[in-house]
């Protein structure tokens, strides 16, 4: 899932597969994850792990 990803670059190829499942159904969705995707990288970059 997109937001469980731990790097951007996995939630992107999350937001891509998502899109390609369900983009004719729910496109509203990935669109407002791709129009606020430059403000999303500091929830992947603060993220800490247990420990």
């Amino acid at each position: 899932m997109i937001y469980s990803a731990t790097t951007i670059e996995q939630a992107e190829l999350e937001l891509c597969q998502f899109e390609q499942k369900w983009s004719e159904r729910f496109s509203p969705i990935g669109e407002s994850w791709r129009k606020n995707w430059p403000r999303l990288p500091i929830f992947f970059t603060t993220r800490r792990t247990p420990g």
